[in-house]
């Protein structure tokens, strides 16, 4: 699995912040396709609308019926979700959903946004 927060590079808001971002989702997306070509949900990046924006959340963890999640830092405005904070579980089928989702946008060419 390859973890977001090991590889994502840190915003400096003082430097370049948009390449820093931009080089961020350029990460999530290759995570995001590394996943739906295993055909795997540990590892995938999940995202939650959020005011204007989104949230994302890697899963670390598959358990039975539910998945452990952190937050993926450094990305726009860096929301999250109340209900989860910076590391949290949710239900193992939000993943599968996403999952099968992440998989149709591949499959358009729509995922990718940041080239």
């Amino acid at each position: 699995m390859i973890r977001y927060k090991d590889k994502c590079v840190k915003v400096d808001w003082d430097k370049d912040f948009n390449k820093a971002i931009n080089d961020n989702y350029k990460l999530m997306n290759s995570i995001i396709k590394d996943c739906v070509d295993k055909n795997t949900i540990e590892g995938l990046i999940l995202s939650f609308g959020v005011a204007d924006g989104e949230a994302y959340y890697q899963i670390t963890k598959v358990n039975k019926d539910t998945v452990n999640v952190e937050l993926c830092e450094n990305l726009g405005d860096d929301y999250r979700l109340a209900t989860i904070g910076v590391k949290g579980t949710i239900k193992k089928q939000i993943a599968l959903s996403q999952l099968e989702f992440k998989k149709y946008l591949i499959n358009k060419g729509l995922l990718n946004l940041w080239h």
